[in-house]
């Protein structure tokens, strides 16, 4: 927005705003207002105004814009109205508040979305409450304009549609083997929208390949942990003989980072099929959460993950 304060031929000075085409402006001063409606090209004319200071206020997106100026002859002013969007999704039922450590807005319900309009750049923290459980999650507004999103959810987010999470999860990596090649560990590929987890052949016949969080997760309150796997290879070979081995795909919980061909789980699901699973946490506290594949027959295959969490 931009004022521009002139003394005109008449008794008064001339204050022009603009703001947003059909945005209702207000000048205050002194326990006085005026109100306009700004024209389709967004511009609000206050004629006759007093010498002195005037406050502006336009209501953007239900929250309240102000700035001061200073009427004087002769004077004029450029006054940024800045308006950015955080599209905040909660959970239903809690309490959502956005701040930058010094302005601090609030939904004006608990229905679960709220269009943010937060009136300066800076970092913003977006946070909701049901009482019991929090969960905040930050962001950079940088410009005027711009339109972000944040999602805040009670569950324990490891992996969603290529965000890591490595606040918590460290990052995800693939848990080395000590043997010479590396072969053994697979290949770990972190895309846009999902992590594919690909198999090397090792020891002959035989492919592996694992993924797990760098950091132990603190599984206290979590019975179950969410897989949705969208993508599966081969899943089995044939022998000389004709007989089927199926291969192993396993979403699985590890006490340490796994540095052998057979290690053993505190929590271990087999699959065989893309969907989404649930492997049951309630017995384990702690743990490395990760994907653990053995192949044979000299056959490669893949596995692709789009979303990994816990829940109570």
């Amino acid at each position: 927005m931009i004022g521009r304060v002139n003394t005109g031929g008449g008794s008064g000075c001339i204050l022009t705003i603009t703001a947003v085409a059909s945005e209702t402006v207000t000048i205050s001063k002194n326990g006085k207002s005026k109100s306009k409606t700004a024209d389709s090209k967004g511009v609000a004319v206050f004629r006759g105004l007093d010498t002195g200071k005037w406050t502006i206020t336009i209501i953007r997106g239900g929250v309240p814009i102000t700035r001061a100026v200073t009427v004087t002859a002769d004077y004029s002013v450029a006054i940024p109205l800045f308006a950015a969007t955080i599209n905040i999704t909660y959970p239903a039922g809690s309490t959502c508040t956005c701040s930058d450590g010094t302005t601090t807005l609030s939904a004006p319900d608990t229905s679960g979305t709220w269009a943010c309009i937060v009136p300066n750049a800076g970092t913003w923290t977006a946070a909701a409450t049901d009482g019991v459980e929090n969960t905040s999650e930050s962001v950079s507004i940088i410009t005027d304009g711009q339109i972000v999103a944040i999602e805040l959810s009670y569950l324990l987010w490891l992996y969603k549609s290529g965000n890591t999470y490595n606040a918590v999860t460290g990052g995800w990596s693939v848990s080395k083997h000590p043997s010479t090649g590396g072969s053994f560990d697979g290949v770990l590929t972190l895309n846009a929208d999902s992590m594919l987890l690909s198999t090397e052949v090792w020891g002959g016949s035989v492919g592996y390949a694992n993924a797990f969080t760098n950091n132990s997760i603190d599984l206290t309150g979590v019975n179950t942990l969410k897989f949705k796997i969208t993508g599966i290879g081969d899943t089995a070979y044939s022998d000389k003989e004709g007989n089927s081995h199926k291969f192993r795909f396993s979403l699985v919980v590890a006490n340490e980072r796994p540095t052998k061909q057979s290690p053993t789980f505190a929590a271990d699901m087999k699959i065989l099929a893309t969907g989404e699973y649930s492997v049951d946490v309630s017995a384990v506290t702690a743990g490395y959460v990760g994907i653990w594949i053995t192949t044979g027959g000299y056959i490669k295959t893949t596995l692709t993950i789009s979303e990994i969490w816990g829940e109570e």
